[in-house]
């Protein structure tokens, strides 16, 4: 009977023993979760901090941006009213005078177009005296308004075919037409590095009026025109 009592209290309280391990792991779990909140909590209250500190100098740096923009925007209006300025001065400056009539301005330069009949009797390549005398006029141009510009000089002819003339065809005879003109305008003091003279023949014309059509193209250059197009 004795030993029965015994054996019910060892097992009560081994019972016993093992509800209380039980209850102080269940505790220290707690414990552990609470600690890892915890843990958790600070970390994200770290981040928020970091991520405040980031959006506010990221606001001053926007700011600081905004005011160089605003800054740059008005060194720029300043600078469109100065650039209006010049040009109203410029346009206000007086064109130089010149003292052949006829220079028309281009994309690529100014030029002036002489009438083949008043610089050559037909057939021929040299120069009247009434031929010189409206080169003269230019070459005052040449010298003056468009001193040191390159020029070229194109000779053009009519499509009629060579019949009594020393020239092979329409391209030798504006060829030499177009060197006459080149030479006397060297003669003059023009810069022979300058002038160019080029062939053209009957392969440009202006419209369906022959005479129209034999001329001599005087050409300041101003901008590169590349191939010839004229």
């Amino acid at each position: 009977m004795m030993h029965g009592k015994l054996a019910a209290l060892s097992v009560g309280m081994l019972l016993a023993a093992m509800s209380a391990a039980g209850c102080q792991d269940h505790q220290k779990q707690i414990r552990d979760l609470n600690l890892k909140v915890q843990d958790l909590e600070a970390a994200n209250g770290q981040l928020n901090s970091q991520i405040q500190s980031a959006e506010a100098d990221y606001n001053a740096k926007l700011l600081a941006k905004d005011d160089q923009v605003r800054a740059m925007e008005y060194q720029l209006a300043e600078r469109n009213v100065e650039i209006e300025g010049l040009k109203k001065q410029l346009n206000q400056q007086p064109t130089p005078s010149k003292s052949a009539e006829g220079w028309m301005a281009g994309t690529f330069g100014d030029s002036i177009t002489l009438a083949s009949d008043l610089l050559f009797q037909s057939g021929k390549a040299k120069l009247s005296d009434q031929g010189k005398k409206r080169l003269d006029q230019i070459v005052k141009d040449l010298k003056s308004s468009y001193n040191g510009m390159p020029v070229r000089v194109y000779g053009h002819t009519d499509s009629d075919p060579i019949r009594k003339s020393p020239w092979a065809d329409n391209l030798e005879l504006s060829a030499n037409r177009a060197m006459a003109v080149t030479r006397y305008l060297v003669t003059k003091g023009v810069n022979a590095k300058l002038v160019e003279s080029i062939a053209l023949g009957e392969h440009h014309p202006t419209g369906s009026e022959k005479s129209r059509n034999r001329r001599v193209e005087i050409v300041v250059v101003k901008a590169s025109p590349g191939p010839v197009s004229r």
